[in-house]
């Protein structure tokens, strides 16, 4: 019996090994993106506030003056109401954009994503929902990753053109 359990934890270590190196060395750039922006809405949903703001960077600032501070502020107060919330995010397009042979593994990525919610909850909830719902134009969300691991990617600026006014791109 204890052959039979030292076999198993040497082949589960093994079976660990190949899959973390997979997850940190050999995972392309987009599948991080699409991973990162999956746990990022995830966060939305369940109000995870220091996650949210862990993923915000800190040099964040979009066209209606908000900071990483402000934002999340804002969001707090927009979706504390909800005692259920589903984000439904649809990509619409994308574009993800590595730094050629950057030892710091830096990339940029642009993802434009049409949101709808659905939630049930007090207070302005359903305002929130209606007004997220309503708007036909896709969310603009600016993404960048700042060193080599998944969990470097953060958003640098969201914008869309319903709140703020069109930007020029």
């Amino acid at each position: 019996m204890k052959k039979f359990f030292l076999r198993f934890l040497m082949a589960y270590a093994a079976v660990m090994l190949v899959w973390a190196s997979w997850y940190f060395l050999f995972r392309s750039i987009e599948a991080e993106f699409h991973a990162t922006q999956a746990n990022f809405w995830r966060s939305v949903e369940n109000r995870d506030w220091p996650a949210i703001s862990y993923v915000i960077s800190p040099n964040y600032e979009d066209a209606g003056g908000y900071t990483r501070e402000t934002g999340v502020k804002e969001a707090q107060q927009a979706l504390g109401g909800f005692l259920t919330l589903t984000v439904k995010d649809e990509l619409a397009s994308e574009e993800v954009t590595r730094q050629p042979n950057d030892p710091a593994h830096r990339a940029l990525a642009v993802a434009n994503v049409k949101l709808r919610l659905d939630g049930n909850g007090v207070g302005a909830s359903r305002f929130v929902v209606s007004k997220v719902n309503a708007m036909t134009k896709p969310w603009i969300i600016h993404w960048e990753k700042t060193g080599p691991w998944p969990w470097d990617w953060h958003i640098t600026e969201i914008h869309h053109d319903e709140l703020f006014g069109t930007i020029e791109q």
